[in-house]
């Protein structure tokens, strides 16, 4: 009986020894498992820490990009040791771009790391340069199916010629069927279901064009004493007239656009004028805009120029010319304008866009085009495509995020909707029926405005 139980004891430690040795290579195994986790959590740390480091250097790398030439911020990849790099940049609108930096490494196979940094980086020099209307966020929803949202009737015998929108108020410009009646107008569409007009103003023969800069609209029309009218507009119930400017000879000024302190004017003989049209491509500094000055013409580019748009110190003119339908024009020094090159458009060119100086959108009779206008001595077609009918015209547009907008003369689809956003396939998405051709177009934060050869002449347009 000894013997046995002296076995049992011996047999009860090995058993004992064996527990304790497995407890002891857990708490090993886990002490081993929480240095080792401590270690990863260091290297972590250490290569996030790197990574934030690099991400935030991609940041300054664009913002030095940005301060160049916004256009050339674009997206980027490239590999920093262990680490990816990509600089992702998105169009958010016409002055403002959405930059992420992105760093991605693996601590191991198993482990993706990534850090991401984004800003929004606006172009101030061009927002300045045009008086700070950059058109807000970019387009969302639905565009393939526009819906109107709200319109306004601007009275009998009223036909709207262009418009401009800033911060919720519409300014438009008309042509009256007497000259008694008014020929510029503020709308109020806070509330776009709802636009009501807030005043108006008769400045004599009728109105064609627009570009609303701070407190002014500076307005051009048919007067032939006084094309260009500047309109005090601070107080939108009581606008004024506080200055005028006899542009040389006798032609029509059909077109403004306002860049650093001056006005770029195109004019256009009208049908029942055999007088001297003098200078088409006009320059008036309104760095006082009490007191405007005229500055110089350019005359060679056509005759009759349709649509001016200027970015980077370069006018993007569109004309009557059949062989040379855009011209782009060094404005760099406004009192010496200088034509840098031409493109063949193979018809007149109406609506101008430039998103930057290698994208240009034109608007011509039939046909939509895309151009890269980086070398203007030698514009190239990035791509093209027939919207409307035979010798219908393409009268206005606006490009925002990857859409176009287009006012045209189409009697069923008077506006129009593509996606531009590979413009070697540009493609038609939606369109809208108006009660008469559409003459001009602009955009705000998601909503389209488009105005109306008719008395109903604004109307509002958004996605579904």
């Amino acid at each position: 009986m000894r013997d046995k139980s002296t076995g049992s004891e011996q047999g009860q430690a090995v058993f004992e020894l064996i527990i304790a040795l497995a407890v002891l290579v857990l708490v090993f195994s886990s002490s081993v498992s929480v240095i080792l986790g401590g270690q990863a959590a260091t290297t972590d740390a250490q290569e996030g820490n790197k990574a934030a480091q690099f991400a935030r250097q991609g940041l300054e790398s664009s913002f030095g990009m940005a301060q160049g030439t916004f256009a050339n911020l674009v997206s980027t990849t490239s590999a920093i040791n262990e680490f990816s790099s990509n600089i992702l940049v998105s169009d958010l609108d016409l002055y403002t771009k959405e930059v992420e930096s992105r760093i991605n490494w693996a601590t191991d196979p198993l482990r993706d790391q990534r850090v991401d940094v984004t800003v929004l980086i606006t172009d101030w020099k061009s927002v300045q340069a045009l008086g700070g209307d950059t058109g807000g966020t970019g387009p969302t929803g639905d565009w393939s199916r526009p819906r109107t949202l709200g319109s306004i009737d601007l009275g009998a015998g009223e036909n709207a010629t262009d418009l401009d929108v800033v911060n919720k108020i519409v300014y438009m410009t008309t042509t009256a069927s007497s000259v008694s009646k008014p020929d510029f107008f503020i709308v109020n569409v806070f509330n776009p279901q709802a636009p009501f007009i807030v005043s108006s103003l008769n400045t004599g023969s009728g109105l064609l064009a627009l570009d609303v800069i701070n407190n002014y609209a500076f307005v051009v029309g048919k007067d032939n004493a006084a094309e260009l009218q500047i309109i005090n507009i601070s107080n939108p119930a009581s606008p004024s007239k506080v200055a005028a400017l006899d542009l040389p000879g006798d032609a029509d000024a059909q077109s403004v656009y306002y860049y650093n302190d001056h006005l770029f004017i195109g004019r256009v003989e009208a049908e029942d004028d055999d007088h001297d049209a003098g200078p088409e491509f006009e320059v008036v500094d309104v760095s006082d805009p009490l007191g405007p000055l005229y500055v110089t013409g350019l005359s060679g580019l056509s005759g009759e120029l349709n649509r001016i748009f200027v970015l980077n110190n370069v006018a993007y003119v569109g004309t009557e010319d059949n062989t040379r339908g855009m011209y782009a024009v060094d404005v760099a020094n406004p009192a010496a304008p200088f034509a840098l090159g031409s493109y063949n458009a193979g018809s007149h060119v109406y609506g101008v866009f430039a998103v930057s100086n290698s994208k240009i959108y034109l608007g011509a009779k039939t046909n939509f085009y895309a151009v890269n206008a980086a070398d203007p001595a030698s514009i190239q077609t990035l791509g093209s495509k027939s919207v409307v009918g035979s010798g219908i015209k393409i009268i206005d547009l606006y490009v925002a995020g990857p859409y176009a907008f287009l006012a045209t003369e189409d009697p069923n689809k008077e506006f129009q909707v593509l996606n531009v956003s590979n413009p070697a396939s540009i493609t038609a998405i939606g369109t809208f029926n108006f009660p008469n051709i559409a003459t001009g177009i602009d955009y705000e934060n998601n909503l389209v405005y488009v105005s109306v050869r008719s008395n109903d002449g604004l109307k509002i347009i958004t996605s579904q």
